[in-house]
């Protein structure tokens, strides 16, 4: 049980004094992988060898032979050298008699060596709402899928972006380089020297969870990302929900416009009991740096957050229950991926029961998806022609029940959850019983 309290507890969305969080919203941040062409220029220093050649020859003395016997090294090193002054333009040879150029004196008083290089950088991220610059090393990448909610991207990714931020590309080259060098330093100073152009981009994401927060005493609403410097996210949010909304935040409202029929008179009246066993449950979550009493979460209460019944699933294994029952009036509001990835583990050792309305909005699309994802002897699929009321059964541990409204946003209607917590052996079976009568299910008892 206290990992799956450790659990909930990173889940908590920030308290708002007035204002009750009601709805975790998974919203995706844009983000552009590129590619672009550069020229670089390594400049390090000339090398003693190299200094002591250019010298002798500023000096008159020109022959290559001399400059070996000089030096003390054989002829045949000196050549190499020579070869590699003459493909650097330093220095140009004709009947073995050695001529600095103009850029082998320039060299030679600066006492560094400039190479200018065409390469390319990859993996560059940009935040397509802050413009924010970064390498992908610490980024959760992912992709969207028909289910995502995103923010639609406000950055223009061009010749002009990439040039107008040569700096911060520069920055982001150099601190690559020392990266890559074993001793985290490097005696040649490599940097940008040209951005050529864009040579790809691909259109990215990551995710972000924005707390819907509605007022105990009205319908008035805040919406706050958890990670948000500067309020960029939410101010974008705002702006494009109060506009024309765009096809990636149409999933942000409920689609299914008969379902918000059924709950715009609706209203949530919270139980005092429930809600005061929920407070103090949070309360000792909080305080108590996980030396907490336990029976305090195991009493008849409200969810401590909208994203607790998640917890349940992801550790499941610390729960002693059965099998699992779900009766959901709403596929998708309970049914996420991270949800069914977890479901597909459970079902190789147990159970699941599903119980779901054939008529709710794209039910069979939903379904299709599901059973996709879910090829088990042990899923047991139930359509009903409606469902009374949403509920989950850990058989044995705990109960879940749902409870749906709807909330008004900028002129349309988001849909959130209230769910009761119950861990009372009897109140389940009672539960259960309801179920199999209400739907004529036959559990398989061998199992």
């Amino acid at each position: 049980m206290k990992k799956i309290l450790n659990h909930i507890e990173t889940r908590f969305p920030s308290d708002i004094e007035g204002f009750q969080c009601v709805k975790t919203q998974k919203i995706l941040i844009p983000y552009m992988e590129i590619g672009i062409e550069v020229l670089t220029r390594e400049i390090s220093d000339i090398g003693l060898f190299f200094e002591s050649i250019l010298n002798l020859v500023d000096i008159g003395i020109r022959e290559t032979n001399k400059i070996a016997i000089i030096l003390g090294v054989d002829f045949e090193i000196l050549k190499e050298a020579v070869v590699d002054m003459a493909e650097g333009d330093y220095i140009a040879v004709s009947e073995n008699k050695l001529r600095m150029t103009q850029k082998g004196k320039r060299i030679l008083e600066e006492k560094k060596i400039v190479k200018i290089r065409k390469n390319n950088l990859n993996r560059i991220m940009i935040n397509l709402i802050t413009g924010e610059i970064c390498d992908d090393d610490n980024l959760h990448l992912q992709n969207s899928n028909r289910d995502s909610v995103c923010l639609q991207e406000v950055i223009r990714i061009d010749q002009s972006f990439v040039e107008s931020n040569f700096k911060v590309f520069n920055e982001l080259y150099q601190s690559r380089q020392e990266k890559d060098s074993v001793f985290g330093t490097s005696a040649i100073l490599r940097e940008l020297y040209k951005i050529i152009g864009i040579t790809y981009t691909q259109l990215t994401y990551i995710q972000n969870d924005l707390w819907i927060y509605k007022s105990n005493d009205s319908n008035d609403f805040q919406l706050h990302f958890a990670s948000d410097t500067g309020d960029k996210y939410q101010n974008c949010l705002y702006e494009q929900l109060k506009g024309q909304i765009p096809p990636c935040l149409e999933n942000f409202f409920e689609r299914d416009r008969s379902y918000i029929k059924q709950l715009k008179n609706k209203t949530f009246i919270p139980d005092r009991q429930l809600l005061s066993a929920s407070i103090d449950a949070k309360n000792e979550l909080q305080q108590h740096n996980k030396m907490y009493d336990v029976n305090l979460f195991l009493s008849r209460r409200y969810s401590l957050t909208d994203q607790e019944y998640i917890s349940y699933f992801l550790y499941n294994t610390s729960l002693n229950y059965k099998r699992i029952i779900l009766c959901l009036k709403r596929l998708r509001n309970v049914l996420n991926y991270e949800i069914i990835r977890e479901i597909a583990n459970i079902l190789e050792k147990k159970e699941i029961y599903l119980i779901f309305n054939k008529n709710e909005y794209k039910a069979k699309e939903n379904m299709e998806q599901i059973e996709k994802n879910l090829n088990s002897n042990n899923l047991h699929i139930i359509p009903c022609n409606s469902i009374k009321k949403s509920v989950i059964l850990f058989q044995g541990e705990l109960s879940i029940e749902i409870d749906d409204y709807a909330l008004p946003v900028f002129g349309r209607n988001v849909c959130y959850s209230n769910y009761i917590i119950d861990f009372d052996k009897k109140y389940q079976e009672k539960l259960l019983q309801n179920v199999i009568e209400e739907y004529k299910i036959i559990l398989n008892e061998k199992m």
